[in-house]
């Protein structure tokens, strides 16, 4: 048997969807939800290199972790002071880490409501506050259509999308 193991968000809740072929000849892959956790205002989730453990944010600005099926509930990183908390198509949109693992990168929303590029060193689980570095910033002539992906491409370099 065939198995296919992807990670979804579905209206706020983190799910994992099986994916299964009982054999070859079978028409229909067999599809099984899991509910693990329960999170409001989720907009993004990422892996980390070398660790089991799934990050999740929250447009809020909460960037939380998920292990084992449980939600920590202390912050990994907790940006609600330099997030935009005006809802919409605003807050913390992006989140990726450096490919080995030693840097978180966040993609917000300020409170002025333009995009802000983040960067922060990991301390254990939980990226460093004192460690931030501003990576990019761009004013936003209105507060909607706002992009948050975060991503490195094969050359190593982060792609954001701001737009």
């Amino acid at each position: 048997m065939r198995r296919l193991r992807v990670r979804a968000a579905i209206a706020g809740t983190i799910t994992v969807l099986l994916l299964g072929m009982a054999s070859p000849a079978a028409s229909a892959p067999a599809l099984r939800l899991t509910k693990v956790a329960d999170i409001d205002g989720l907009t993004v989730m990422a892996a980390r290199a070398g660790t089991r453990t799934l990050y999740v944010g929250q447009q809020s600005g909460v960037v939380r972790t998920l292990r084992n099926g449980k939600l920590s509930e202390t912050p990994a990183l907790d940006l609600r002071e330099r997030v935009s908390q005006d809802g919409g198509e605003r807050g913390l949109l992006g989140l990726t880490f450096s490919p080995d693992g030693t840097l978180m990168y966040v993609h917000y929303s300020d409170t002025d409501g333009n995009t802000q590029v983040d960067q922060y060193a990991m301390r254990g689980r939980n990226a460093d506050p004192a460690s931030r570095k501003s990576i990019l910033q761009v004013e936003q002539p209105q507060p909607n259509h706002n992009g948050g992906q975060l991503a490195f491409g094969p050359d190593g370099y982060l792609y954001p999308r701001t737009r």
